[in-house]
């Protein structure tokens, strides 16, 4: 394997100036993260109130399938179910079983259901109102080392402007390694590394898949593909991800690029502060070899630390 070059690589750095907008959208989510949940019952459900309904939907003498769900949290007048449900829960009582007629939308995304007249049978759990707090100082001064709402503001702004420099950071040097990786040539792969680098890529959508409910075998059962068609779809992003690992080895090998037992515990601390853990800790999650995982990955952020006081980085908004 060899590098054609690896210095005056390209890339662009997007760079995004957070607005006041921004700021004020953040400063909603977080307002939002602190309401709560007040209960109603002294009272019918009106539009904007919460309710908690179980719910199962018939077409006919059909139960059809994903039309069926317990204690799920519904904002009357939100426009999150389909058009006429929302409407016919106002006016319902804690302890009320409302039937619930609709008819699916012609474009609905479930074929066998689209314009089909169908009923919901609904029994009401809850019925609740949301206290969001107001913006003002008093809310502010909830967070550790806030004075005012003004300061919370351009922390806040501060904080978001450090993610957004970051996150072009990170894409600019994205577009290094496949750079780099375009520089690569003769190389010959190691079937073991290329299934191992697929593995784990596949381990990671599953766990994504699982935390929505699913599981690997039955998305490729619904989607109507195999295994071995995912792994054939992965393989080149493997064989880019083996590339670039290859070339910053190279690099390191051409800048004479070592790692100090004391870059390693340096690696360990830092780790540790991030993720606010003890250093064991840290070690035990690397496994067998701790030392020899850690130094490898302080070697190729210094590989890549020269790509980028080499490349040529242009700066866009």
């Amino acid at each position: 394997m060899k590098i054609k070059q690896y210095k005056g690589l390209k890339a662009v750095k997007q760079v995004q100036k957070i607005s006041d907008a921004q700021v004020m959208q953040e400063l909603e989510n977080i307002r939002r993260q602190r309401t709560r949940d007040i209960p109603v019952t002294d009272r019918s459900a009106q539009n904007g109130d919460e309710v908690i309904i179980d719910y199962a939907g018939f077409v006919g003498d059909f139960q059809f399938p994903g039309g069926t769900a317990e204690a799920q949290p519904l904002t009357l007048g939100s426009g999150m179910f389909i058009p006429g449900f929302e409407e016919q829960l106002v006016g319902a009582n804690v302890g009320d079983k409302v039937d619930v007629k609709v008819t699916f939308p012609t474009e609905y995304h479930a074929e066998e259901l689209a314009g089909k007249e169908a009923v919901f049978h609904c029994t009401v759990h809850a019925i609740q109102t949301k206290d969001v707090p107001e913006l003002n100082d008093d809310f502010a001064k909830q967070f550790n080392g806030i004075t005012s709402l003004e300061d919370m503001k351009a922390q806040l702004k501060q904080q978001l402007q450090a993610y957004a420099d970051q996150y072009a950071q990170n894409k600019a040097r994205d577009e290094l390694l496949k750079e780099l990786v375009k520089q690569v040539e003769d190389v010959t792969f190691d079937e073991a590394e290329v299934k191992n680098e697929i593995d784990i890529a596949v381990e990671g959508f599953a766990r994504q898949l699982e935390q929505r409910g699913m599981n690997l075998e039955g998305y490729l059962q619904a989607c109507g593909r195999t295994r071995e068609e995912m792994d054939a779809e992965l393989r080149p992003q493997a064989e880019d991800t083996i590339k670039a690992r290859m070339a910053l080895n190279e690099v390191c090998r051409l800048e004479g690029i070592t790692v100090t037992q004391e870059e390693v515990d340096q690696a360990y601390a830092d780790v540790a502060a991030m993720y606010r853990v003890s250093v064991q800790e840290v070690k035990d999650a690397y496994g067998q070899d701790n030392d020899e995982k850690l130094r490898k990955d302080v070697l190729l952020k210094k590989a890549i630390a020269v790509l980028e006081a080499n490349a040529e980085i242009t700066a866009a908004e």
